[in-house]
């Protein structure tokens, strides 16, 4: 076989709004790239346990915490929990920053506790008091809770959302009959809802070196590229055996241990002028659905990423017909398959500052 490689490739880095709900985790907090954490929480209706003649007598939020949580500041920092009548508009698909208008800073709020369950797991634990207590006896009134941190430390605490398997946060309620204390009852009510919504950094603002590229699922960053191919000499009825697109990757902003994968999908007409930094309403780059059309899982290692786009360059060079059309201008999008956080953010170079950065080097018999 023979060998080519081509450091010859257009970039651009954009921003849409994140989309921040149906998510497995909850959080709070601050830290140097994401503000103001707020979490909503809705519990399903629990007026269909409670009968005429019940009363709530007390009643406790739990929230178990996600592994390797730092207690021990949280111990010493106070969170609260406060709740408003649910608004119409709340939404959490849509929940974010931008459209959050209804949110009406003047609520109730009591603070946290943090409890040792029988499991050894830990619980942030909130004893509602008489003013909320009397707002959950009233059927006709739809709770929305609202779970912040209020200081300006640089932690995010994470926790298992109304989204896990198991451990989701409930609604434990104490009730009592008026005439029989033998109809004294608990009940333990499900999140059915919640969402985490927060301030997240602007490309061009927070991110703003064109010499390198963003992809962050918290910030609604987005990396698209696409190797040229003509300046190689490559032949046409060239046979590809492996193709590897590397990419040297600048830094790792990362609130959980690493464990990222990533994947490269081909995108049709991809860009027209690869404009860096642009700061778009919706995401208008979507891949194609061919089995040409994604790479291999990969990991990082050693601050280089391996991508396998061997069927991608093998359409390329055949130039193939998907669905009687020619596509022209096929782009790759690096997407963020999973990830401990949303709040992760990985910056690779480009080939602005060295043609060493990026590279695709492509193995083939020619046929």
């Amino acid at each position: 076989y023979s060998v080519v490689s081509s450091t010859d490739f257009n970039f651009s880095t954009y921003q849409i709004s994140p989309l921040i709900g149906d998510d497995e985790k909850i959080s709070v907090g601050n830290n140097s790239f994401f503000k103001n954490l707020t979490t909503f929480i809705e519990f399903n209706d629990y007026n269909e346990y409670i009968n005429f003649n019940m009363q709530i007598d007390s009643a406790v939020i739990k929230m178990k915490f996600l592994d390797n949580q730092n207690i021990d500041f949280l111990k010493s920092h106070d969170l609260s929990i406060g709740f408003i009548e649910k608004p119409n508009e709340y939404n959490e698909l849509t929940a974010n920053y931008d459209n959050i208008s209804w949110l009406n800073d003047e609520y109730l709020t009591i603070t946290s506790q943090v409890e040792i369950d029988s499991n050894g797991l830990n619980n942030l634990i909130f004893n509602l008091d008489s003013n909320f207590i009397e707002m959950l006896s009233d059927s006709t009134f739809k709770p929305l809770f609202i779970l912040e941190e209020l200081y300006d430390d640089n932690e995010i605490l994470n926790f298992y959302s109304s989204n896990s398997i198991a451990n989701k946060p409930s609604l434990n309620l104490f009730t009592s009959s008026e005439n029989d204390t033998l109809f004294d009852s608990s009940f333990v009510i499900n999140a059915s809802s919640d969402v985490t919504i927060f301030q997240y950094p602007k490309l061009n603002e927070e991110f703003s070196d064109s010499n390198l590229n963003y992809l962050s699922v918290g910030a609604g960053l987005n990396t698209i590229i696409k190797p040229t191919l003509k300046n190689i000499e490559l032949p046409n009825t060239a046979s590809i055996i492996k193709a590897n697109l590397n990419i040297e990757v600048d830094t790792l902003i990362t609130l959980d241990s690493l464990n990222l994968n990533f994947q490269a999908f081909a995108i049709e007409d991809s860009a027209i002028n690869w404009n860096w930094g642009e700061v778009l309403i919706e995401d208008p780059y979507f891949p194609i659905s061919n089995i040409f059309s994604q790479s291999s899982l990969s990991k990082i290692e050693n601050f280089k990423l391996s991508l396998d786009i061997t069927n991608y360059i093998q359409f390329l060079l055949s130039q193939r017909f998907l669905n009687e059309n020619e596509l022209v201008n096929i782009g790759l999008k690096i997407d963020v398959i999973n990830s401990n956080s949303i709040f992760d953010i990985i910056v690779f170079k480009n080939n602005f500052t060295s043609t060493n950065n990026i590279q695709v080097n492509i193995f083939y018999e020619n046929n």
